[in-house]
């Protein structure tokens, strides 16, 4: 993939997601406006606590739904500028990881639209939307570590719909059921314990290999470090149900951005 056509995606990935943020709140408006919906009855994957810390609040649901959306805006807007004369391959697949935000906000209008019908088309869409993020995040997250080499940089392309096509096929294939929705209102789905705990070993593994491969090319483990906080950070906000995941999630993902794409962009630089 060229730097122009690469910058050119990210521009339009740039412009999708004002789109979508305009539109979710459009739909949201409208629902608020005309009065016309009732708060599901939610499911709890474990005992809810009365600690203030570990209480459950809907508003830290709805917080952490907003962070992610605005995180992704700007984030775009920072790879775009930032790596826009570099040769990084490693911003496609940023970009993925970004999408995969995008996908997951749509879980913010299950409260307003579940009443519509449980059953419906358009909480059966919102809950593979769901779904299709939580399997394209750790696959994006692990192909920033096996699909950046120099061999592979001219396979970005083929790479990058490979990856989006085999997600989507596990989206349609997992099973949901949208009669039961979890406290951060994803609709429910099988093989939920497996996906997360898929996902914990593809980051544990990733963070495993940057450290080696930092160590053998004697450079910094501030790539490793920020790319652990990102990682971790986007799991524990994407279940930001009580005020210690809220904030932990959001400080961990912005720290661990900063210090991954800074670390990032020193790299090239230094090649330049």
């Amino acid at each position: 993939m060229t730097i122009k056509l690469r910058n050119r995606l990210n521009i339009a990935f740039l412009i999708i997601s004002i789109l979508v943020c305009l539109v979710e709140a459009g739909l949201i408006t409208f629902k608020l406006i005309t009065k016309n919906y009732t708060l599901p009855e939610l499911y709890f994957t474990t005992e809810p606590s009365e600690f203030f810390l570990f209480k459950y609040n809907v508003l830290y649901v709805y917080i952490g739904i907003i962070f992610l959306v605005l995180y992704t805006i700007t984030t775009s807007i920072y790879v775009w500028l930032g790596f826009e004369k570099t040769q990084s391959s490693e911003v496609v697949y940023i970009l993925l990881f970004l999408a995969s935000f995008l996908f997951d906000s749509c879980r913010i209008l299950v409260p307003f639209y579940y009443s519509d019908g449980p059953h419906s088309n358009f909480i059966f869409t919102l809950g593979t939307c769901t779904l299709l993020a939580r399997i394209l995040a750790p696959m994006a997250l692990l192909s920033l570590n096996i699909f950046t080499s120099e061999e592979e940089r001219q396979n970005t392309e083929r790479n990058l719909l490979m990856i989006f096509v085999c997600a989507m096929t596990f989206a349609f294939f997992i099973p949901l059921n949208t009669s039961k929705i979890y406290s951060n209102f994803t609709i429910y789905y099988s093989f939920y314990k497996a996906l997360i705990s898929t996902s914990v070993t593809i980051i544990v593994l990733t963070i495993f290999v940057n450290f080696i491969k930092q160590l053998k090319n004697k450079g910094s483990q501030a790539i490793t470090i920020g790319y652990g906080l990102l990682s971790f950070g986007y799991l524990i906000t994407y279940d930001s149900s009580n005020l210690l995941k809220l904030v932990s999630g959001c400080s961990f993902m912005i720290i661990g951005t900063i210090i991954y794409l800074k670390s990032l962009h020193n790299s090239y630089m230094f090649e330049m």
